[in-house]
């Protein structure tokens, strides 16, 4: 194959993959991929690296990226699916991303019904007893200079008992991430809810604020650093994929 020949076949397996990547998200307004490989290791399903550029990419249904920038390293996938389109894993591949979220996206995503089983899933104890947080509705407003303002309407459910909850929390996130400070809490609603229980809640969502690995069916997460802008938050990750597309 003489080098004229490669580059064009490397810009249609380019496009190839672009096509098979945006019929596999929900949504998307532009892509570009760059995969890396030699005709031989083609031939046999490997790939040396793939770049992913992507803006306006929604995933979960409800997850919308506004930008996306994803590499990887040596990458194993079904020739004959990727032929058709379809991009499959035939081995878990690891993978350096940066993704930017602005805030009317986060919004959405957060009042999303993978949030709110999410967050139904994060039960602590008090005083012996077990609570579950039901989101109902949550606005997330994101000033700049690493704070992060957000009104909740929530309901903390007991065994024997349920609170309703309107708050307003400022929290404040460090530079890397790994520092989360409350700023200021306010309620109007669930003001007789006790001390130890609000102290309780507070701690579980500043515990979830920092959780750095999230594992899911098909990937899994190392976020390595988070950084709060006015208007958006840009998020640096190491992931582990198993399968194309995630589900």
């Amino acid at each position: 194959m003489t080098q004229e020949q490669a580059g064009l076949a490397q810009q249609a397996l380019n496009k190839v993959a672009e096509m098979g990547l945006a019929s596999q998200v929900d949504a998307v307004d532009k892509v570009d991929i760059d995969v890396r490989t030699d005709p031989l290791k083609l031939a046999q399903g490997e790939v040396d690296s793939v770049a992913i550029a992507g803006d306006g990419l929604t995933i979960l249904q409800d997850l919308r990226l506004e930008q996306l920038d994803l590499e990887t390293g040596n990458v194993s996938i079904d020739l004959l699916s990727a032929v058709f389109g379809k991009v499959e894993l035939t081995q878990p591949t690891d993978a350096k991303v940066r993704v930017v979220l602005i805030q009317a996206d986060l919004n959405h995503a957060l009042n999303s019904k993978l949030a709110r089983n999410w967050v139904r899933n994060q039960n602590f104890q008090v005083l012996g007893k077990t609570y579950s947080i039901e989101l109902k509705q949550v606005e997330c407003d994101l000033p700049g200079d690493g704070e992060i303002l957000f009104t909740a309407g929530l309901l903390l459910r007991a065994e024997d008992k349920s609170y309703p909850i309107v708050a307003s929390v400022v929290l404040w996130m460090g530079d890397n991430g790994d520092t989360v400070c409350l700023r200021q809490s306010k309620f109007a609603e669930g003001e007789d809810l006790p001390i130890e229980i609000t102290a309780a809640l507070l701690m579980r969502v500043s515990t979830l604020l920092k959780q750095r690995y999230i594992k899911q069916k098909d990937f899994s997460l190392n976020i390595e650093q988070i950084a709060v802008e006015a208007g958006r938050i840009v998020v640096q990750v190491k992931a582990r994929v198993e399968r194309v597309p995630v589900e």
